[in-house]
């Protein structure tokens, strides 16, 4: 499961063409947020990439199409399967919790945080 928000989606792509590389018959499902279709970083590569795949999903959710925010409730999750997250703070906080409310076991839940490094231009500190 790789699931993603924004430009948190660049590191999936990273595992997308490893699996497509190896020619990975694992079952993928994809999971993606964003504003529009318009604003979704790398696209059209994930789409080429989930479709080089046996047995992968793309699913995604775009605000300006009124689907609101990602809502796993709807999903079928498996529950040994490992979950990657990558987005900003708030969507790894929200996917997060609707994943261990499913019952997905913490430990199965990998993550990396993309946040504004607005700190770093600070000219104090």
């Amino acid at each position: 499961m790789l699931i993603s928000a924004g430009i948190g989606v660049t590191p999936m792509v990273g595992i997308l063409e490893y699996l497509a590389a190896t020619a990975s018959d694992r079952r993928t499902l994809v999971l993606h947020a964003d504003r529009s279709a318009a604003a979704h970083p790398l696209r059209d590569t994930v789409t080429d990439l989930v479709g080089a795949l046996r047995d992968s999903k793309l699913r995604t959710w775009y605000r300006a199409e009124g689907h609101g925010l990602m809502d796993l409730s709807e999903l079928e999750l498996p529950q040994h399967a490992d979950y990657y997250l990558c987005g900003g703070n708030g969507f790894l906080q929200a996917v997060r919790s609707q994943l261990l409310a499913a019952g997905i076991p913490g430990d199965s839940v990998h993550f990396e945080l993309f946040a504004p490094n607005d700190w770093l231009l600070s000219r104090s500190g």
